[in-house]
C-alpha cells in the first residue's frame, strides 16, 4: 500500500495534519485541514502506532492553498517529476494569514496540553506577523546553511533524509544570498556552506560572509565545557579566528581558494576541522549586526537569529515586558552574542552574560566590552546556577536554532576558567531578572529546578520550539508560577516554527 485517499484533520506540532486510515494516525506533511488529498505513504508498519505520508495531489482544495513559491519545495510538482521536496518551507503551499492561524493552533493545544494553559488563565495568544514582512513570507532569512552534493554543487536535505537535492533558489533567504550565485559554483571539497547576510536592507553590517566546512570535517559542536570562567574582554582579535594558513590534516586548501575566487562578493572563512578554529581566506570573518543603536559582531560559526527583523522584534517583546531595568541584577541565560545582555545593560542593568558555546561567548566578550556593568561567562548554564557539569548548548536542527528554524560552535582561543578558582565556580545568588533564550530542546532540567529553588523575581523566556517551551512553562506552573504575558511571533514564514515569550514570577514565600 502505497498511496492512500485522506481526509486531513487538525494541524499538529512539526507541520503536520492529522489524518486516519482504518483506525491509525497518518501525519501527513503538505496539505491543509479540511482538504482531501491523495498522499504517499512514507514511514510505514504493521505494528506501527502511526505512519507518515505526504501529499502528492489535491483532490478538495481549502480555499487557502496557494501555488508554492519555491519550485524545489514544492510538493505537487516534486510528484509530477517523480522526486520529492527539499525541506525548509513545508507549509509554502498555505496563504500566510492562515499559517498564522495554524500556528496559534499548534502554541494553544501544546500550553493547554502541557502547562494547563486554558483561555481563563491566559487569552489564547495570536501569532504576530512581524512589520514589514513580504507579503508572500519570502526573503526573510539572513542565515542559510546548504549541503553539498556529490557532484559539488548546492543543495539541501529532503525532510527525515540524509539525500542531499541541488537548488538553484533560496527565496526565502534576503535576495543578497541568492545573488552569492552559489548554484553555479563547483563545491566540490566542502560538505557544507553556510551564509550569513548582515540584517536590514541597506545592508549597513557589510557584505555576506561565506563560513565553508571541508568536506574531511567530522564536526562536533564543540560546547561540552565543563570549566567555567569569565571571557576576556576588549581588544580588537576575534578569539578563535586565524589569519596564517595553518594546515589541517585532510583539508583540500586548493578547493577552497578556488571556491573563495567563485564567489568574489563575500567574505570567506572556514572551519577548520582538527582545531575547530575559523580561519579567514578573504575579508573578515563577521558579519556585523545592529539593533538599535548598538552593534554585533558575530563571527562564522556564531549564533544569531535568523529572520532579518528577529533581534529587533524579541528585543522590543523582552524591553516592553521587563520595563525599567535600571539597578537591577540580570542573569542573561544561552545569551549567544549578547544581544539581550547588550539592552539590559544599556538600560542601566548589571548583567550576566553566561553562553556555552565557546565562539558565541567569545562574540559577546567583543560586542559587550563597552559595558561595565556586563560581566560574560563561557560555560554550562546549569552548572553556572550551581548544577553539576554537562554538555553545552548544541544546534537544534539546521536552524542554527536553527534558531531554528537555532547555536554557537567551538571557536576557541578566549582564556578560560580554572576550576581550581574559587571565583570561577562561585554560585550566584537570586537575580532580579533571569532571561533565558534556549535551543530548541528548551531549559535543561536543572535549569528549571535550580531556578525554581532561587527563583528571580521575574523570568523573561524566549523559546523557538512551542512544545519544549509549554513544557518548560508547565514545570513552573507546577511549583507555583504565574504566567502573565505569552506572545508568539511568526519569524519562520512559510515553514511551520514560530517564535514564543512569556513572562513568569515565582510564587511569593
Amino acid at each position: 500500500m502505497n498511496e492512500l485517499e485522506l481526509a486531513l484533520g487538525p494541524i499538529a506540532h512539526g507541520g503536520h495534519t492529522v489524518a486516519r486510515h482504518e483506525g491509525r494516525v497518518v501525519f501527513v506533511r503538505h496539505g491543509i485541514p479540511g482538504e482531501r488529498v491523495r498522499v504517499r505513504v512514507t514511514e510505514a508498519g504493521p505494528t506501527a502506532s502511526f505512519w507518515r505520508a505526504d501529499v502528492v495531489a489535491v483532490l478538495e482544495a481549502s480555499g487557502d492553498r496557494r501555488p508554492h513559491p519555491w519550485p524545489e519545495a514544492d510538493a505537487l510538482a516534486a510528484a509530477d517529476a517523480g522526486t520529492v521536496p527539499v525541506g525548509g518551507a513545508e507549509f509554502g503551499h498555505i496563504a500566510p494569514a492562515r499559517q498564522r492561524r495554524l500556528k496559534r493552533e499548534v502554541l494553544a493545544e501544546q500550553v493547554h496540553r502541557l502547562a494547563g494553559l486554558d483561555a481563563p488563565d491566559l487569552p489564547e495568544p495570536a501569532v504576530e506577523a512581524v512589520p514589514d514582512e513580504d507579503p508572500a513570507g519570502l526573503h526573510w532569512r539572513t542565515r542559510v546553511t546548504f549541503d553539498v552534493t556529490a557532484d559539488g554543487r548546492v543543495g539541501m536535505h529532503p525532510h527525515r533524509s540524509d539525500a542531499v537535492l541541488p537548488v538553484a533558489t533560496m527565496p526565502l533567504a534576503v535576495p543578497a544570498v541568492d545573488a552569492l550565485g552559489l548554484a553555479r559554483v563547483d563545491l566540490t571539497g566542502v560538505a557544507r556552506v553556510e551564509v550569513a547576510v548582515p540584517s536590514g536592507p541597506d545592508g549597513r553590517g557589510g557584505r555576506p560572509l561565506l563560513t565553508l566546512f571541508p568536506a574531511t570535517s567530522e564536526l562536533d559542536d564543540g560546547d561540552g565545557a565543563v570549566t567555567f570562567g569569565p571571557v576576556e574582554r576588549g581588544g580588537t582579535a576575534r578569539a578563535g579566528v586565524d589569519r596564517a594558513g595553518v594546515d589541517e590534516a585532510g583539508v583540500d586548501h586548493a578547493a577552497l581558494r578556488r571556491i573563495a575566487a567563485a564567489v568574489p562578493g563575500a567574505s570567506v572563512c572556514w572551519l577548520g576541522p582538527v582545531t575547530h578554529r575559523v580561519h579567514a581566506l578573504r575579508g573578515e570573518p563577521w558579519v556585523t549586526e545592529r539593533v538599535g543603536e548598538r552593534r554585533y559582531r558575530v563571527t562564522g560559526d556564531g549564533f544569531w537569529q535568523v529572520h532579518r527583523r528577529a533581534p529587533d522584534v524579541l528585543a522590543a517583546a523582552v524591553r516592553d515586558a521587563l520595563g525599567p531595568v535600571d539597578g537591577l541584577t540580570v542573569h542573561d541565560l544561552y545569551a549567544g552574542a549578547g544581544l539581550f545582555s547588550g539592552l539590559l545593560a544599556a538600560a542601566g542593568a548589571a548583567v550576566t552574560s553566561v553562553e556555552a558555546a565557546r565562539g558565541a561567548s567569545a562574540d559577546a566578550a567583543l560586542n559587550l566590552a563597552d559595558l561595565p556593568a556586563v560581566t560574560v561567562r563561557h560555560g554550562d548554564v546549569a552548572r553556572y546556577l550551581g548544577g553539576p557539569p554537562a554538555g553545552g548548548r548544541g544546534r537544534p536542527g539546521g536552524n542554527r536554532r536553527t534558531r531554528g528554524p537555532r547555536q554557537g560552535r567551538a571557536g576557541g582561543g578566549q582564556r578560560r576558567g580554572d576550576d581550581r578558582r574559587p571565583d570561577a565556580l562561585a554560585i550566584p545568588g537570586p537575580a532580579d531578572v533571569v532571561v533565558v533564550d534556549p535551543p530548541r530542546v528548551g531549559l535543561d532540567r536543572r535549569v528549571t529546578d535550580r531556578l525554581i529553588a532561587v527563583p528571580p523575581a521575574r523570568l523573561a523566556y524566549v523559546s523557538c520550539d512551542p512544545a519544549s517551551f509549554a513544557r518548560d512553562l508547565g514545570r513552573f506552573r507546577t511549583a507555583g508560577w504565574q504566567v502573565h504575558t505569552v506572545r508568539a511571533f511568526d519569524l519562520y514564514p512559510n515553514t511551520h516554527h514560530l517564535e514564543s515569550f512569556a513572562l513568569l514570577t515565582p510564587p511569593r514565600r
